[in-house]
């Protein structure tokens, strides 16, 4: 009976030595076989994005109305050049490469009373004297790149360049864009004969910027 539980004893201890080599066999195999790599079953995608710039271009002045003293005529008969109080900035923004230009031109042929009496404006360029009838503008810039029309160019003057109705003429150009910004400044200037009707005298004068093509 006690060899009996013996030998059962060694085929227990048998199993028990197979299945510890049967584990160690198996441990060992794994670390021999390939595992799934799941990092290379990473995938992409793309998304375009667009956006628009538009092409811009501004133009103001400021004061928008303005009054030439002293009196082209006073009250003794007196005669004088007149000019506006107060300078007019004009100010010009765009994103145009190429730049751009200021036409300038009036409603008429100058400085209207009613539909009975006009002080003309200057045919051109014209230096302006008390007693005599003329009508205009001249500006400056301080602005790098920018050119004042030859018309205008006569600042600290009575030197005028023409307001009338029609084409228009260049008041100033520059050839690059810039934000916007003052470009000019302009003065308006006015004599007349003494023999004028009384009243007040005048005129709309419009400013128009266009890209250089």
């Amino acid at each position: 009976m006690a060899e009996k539980i013996k030998k059962q004893k060694d085929v227990v201890f048998v199993l028990g030595i197979g299945l510890v080599l049967t584990i160690a066999v198996i441990a060992g195999m794994s670390g021999m076989i390939a595992m799934p790599n799941f990092a290379s079953a990473a995938t992409s995608t793309t998304v375009t994005v667009t956006a628009t710039v538009e092409s811009w271009l501004t133009i103001s002045a400021a004061p928008s109305s303005v009054t030439l003293t002293p009196s082209l005529v006073d009250i003794a008969g007196g005669i004088n050049v007149g000019s506006s109080t107060s300078n007019v900035a004009i100010s010009v923004g765009t994103n145009s490469a190429t730049g751009w230009s200021i036409g300038i031109k009036g409603a008429g042929a100058g400085l209207v009373y009613g539909s009975t009496s006009t002080i003309n404006s200057v045919t051109g360029t014209s230096t302006l004297t008390a007693g005599n009838d003329g009508y205009g503008a001249n500006a400056s810039t301080t602005l790098v790149g920018t050119t004042i029309g030859a018309l205008y160019n006569n600042w600290s003057t009575t030197t005028v360049g023409e307001i009338k109705s029609g084409a228009g003429q260049t008041l100033a150009s520059k050839p690059s864009l810039q934000a916007s910004t003052t470009v000019a400044t302009m003065k308006v200037y006015a004599a007349a004969t003494s023999t004028h009707p009384s009243g007040s005298y005048a005129d709309t004068i419009t400013l128009t910027v266009t890209a250089i093509p």
